[in-house]
């Protein structure tokens, strides 16, 4: 059995493990799900990324084709799906009907415009909730460096090179 000084040694291991783990997570890393599928092409519903917490902390924002983690800005994930919604993406994706197309946003100072593939995103925010659509820097979180998980799919997560070209 183990005696008082070993457990002692044990319990003391455990807790700074815990502690570290907690500092780890709290200021430098994390892991997130993937909740939706509107990382479609990129990320899947349910992948794991690795979120760089400690840059946003340096003061950096997040830049054009970053991947980022942000908190919900208003029941994006929750809120409901029109059927109108889902009706023209049917017809568009058959190509009877255009995609709807939200225009020119100007996008306040402050705020983000991000974009999946066509869920839970800016536009479809806008569409669906002229006031919304946008994300106050300050809820991001971290930018996602690397994909963890599943994986025979690990990479990391740079920014493609077609969002170095503004046009």
């Amino acid at each position: 059995m183990f005696g008082p000084s070993r457990t002692r040694t044990v319990l003391g291991c455990v807790a700074v493990a815990l502690l570290l783990s907690l500092l780890i997570k709290t200021f430098l890393v994390q892991v997130f799900v993937i909740p939706s599928g509107s990382m479609m092409g990129t990320l899947q519903k349910d992948d794991r990324v690795a979120v760089d917490k400690f840059s946003p902390w340096l003061g950096e924002r997040p830049h054009r084709g970053e991947v980022v983690v942000f908190e919900d800005p208003g029941g994006w994930l929750t809120g409901p799906t029109g059927s109108g919604g889902v009706l023209q993406g049917v017809l568009s994706h058959l190509g009877l009907m255009p995609a709807a197309p939200v225009g020119t946003v100007k996008v306040p100072a402050g705020f983000l415009w991000v974009m999946g593939d066509h869920r839970n995103d800016s536009r479809y925010q806008q569409l669906h909730n002229p006031a919304g659509g946008f994300v106050p820097v300050d809820d991001v979180i971290g930018r996602a460096r690397v994909l963890l998980w599943p994986a025979d799919r690990w990479t990391t997560l740079p920014v493609p090179d077609t969002f170095t070209h503004l046009g």
